[in-house]
């Protein structure tokens, strides 16, 4: 029980040399013009309900309330992703910083995070388009928060239990990971709220594209995809 309560102390003093640090770090500064936005249905703004997120109550967690203060370094509530908490928005802003800028895009920010697809082509053909190996700790939190954000029955849990039934977990962790990775780039680069998709929307989306690719499949090997009509 004496070495627990050392621990905590240990924990306590940590926090509040965070804390200092975080009070020291002015305000990220948000892009001049964010870019537009693809139109969407009118029906598409109503937002999925989801349950709020209970505080980890971890032996790591923290013993104060970082949530103000992240808040204000960001210039958004990174805690609203699905997959985020306290904890890990900490270390991931420990990780990358603020600053989207260093970055010329979303993509170029998965890159250097290693949750592209890559491409080793030789002669022409395409041998291998794994991930390639990276020493990123940024990119080990986005993993974790994907798999807790496969849990939850929002457009990326959906769209993780999507990858997962068709590629298998670890190509679904590696794809939600980068999509958890494009959403934080924009967030931070322009410093808007995070909204949570329509899953209505999103199931949508994903069966247009579906039939889309099966179309082409079926227009390679010679045939026509036909639409099945239910009988009253």
């Amino acid at each position: 029980m004496e070495g627990w309560q050392f621990y905590r102390q240990q924990i306590e003093q940590c926090d509040q040399r965070i804390d200092k640090a975080l009070a020291a770090i002015p305000k990220a500064v948000p892009a001049a013009k964010p870019p537009p936005l693809k139109p969407i249905p009118a029906d598409a703004n109503a937002t999925a309900t989801q349950r709020p997120k209970r505080p980890h109550q971890g032996h790591n967690a923290p013993c104060l309330d970082f949530t103000q203060a992240l808040a204000r370094i960001c210039g958004t509530d990174l805690m609203k992703v699905c997959g985020l908490n306290m904890l890990s928005v900490l270390m991931l802003t420990g990780e990358i910083g603020v600053d989207m800028s260093r970055w010329r895009s979303a993509r170029a920010f998965c890159s250097w995070l290693g949750l592209c697809p890559g491409a080793k082509i030789s002669g022409g053909k395409v041998l291998s388009r794994r991930a390639r190996k990276v020493n990123n700790r940024a990119a080990t939190i986005l993993r974790l928060a994907a798999c807790a954000a496969g849990k939850t029955d929002t457009w990326i849990g959906r769209f993780y239990r999507r990858i997962k039934a068709r590629r298998g977990a670890p190509k679904a962790i590696t794809a939600t990971a980068r999509k958890l990775a494009c959403v934080i780039y924009h967030l931070l680069k322009y410093q808007e709220e995070f909204v949570l998709l329509n899953t209505e929307l999103y199931e949508a989306r994903a069966k247009m594209h579906r039939l889309s690719r099966l179309r082409k499949e079926a227009k390679a090997l010679g045939c026509e995809l036909v639409e099945h009509q239910a009988v009253a």
